[in-house]
């Protein structure tokens, strides 16, 4: 693989969950991180940050995730970006679900945030392997 990992644009509403995730994406994975409180904001930002993958979740106000993936998905310039989804949704059928959308991973909240910077890398891998 020739590229690393470096840039991730992270939307979650939730502004707990979100400032615990950045912090371990900055200080544990070393990712440059760019939060996004909506779908709306991650595709206006997602130009100008330019990320190498999107950390998304799933149920958020206005936009949901697969809406906003959609979205990514019709744009030029966003639609080769790998998209991982967070949620809380853990059944098999409703990751397939995802999956088939076009996500290259899930990964299930509550997610053990040591975990989270290697999963990450590992659903990188797959989307650039």
């Amino acid at each position: 693989m020739s590229e690393v990992l470096q840039k991730i644009l992270y939307v979650e509403d939730d502004e707990d969950i979100a400032e615990l995730m950045q912090m371990v994406m900055r200080k544990i994975g070393k990712f440059e991180v760019m939060h996004c409180l909506s779908g709306q904001e991650a595709l206006d930002a997602f130009t100008d940050f330019a990320p190498q993958l999107i950390l998304m979740d799933v149920m958020m106000p206005g936009m949901d995730g697969p809406e906003t993936l959609e979205h990514f998905k019709s744009r030029p310039e966003s639609q080769n970006t790998p998209v991982v989804f967070m949620t809380a949704k853990a059944q098999h059928h409703e990751q397939e679900k995802y999956k088939k959308l076009g996500a290259v991973g899930v990964i299930v909240k509550p997610c053990e945030p040591m975990e989270l910077c290697q999963k990450l890398q590992t659903f990188w891998e797959k989307a650039h392997g």
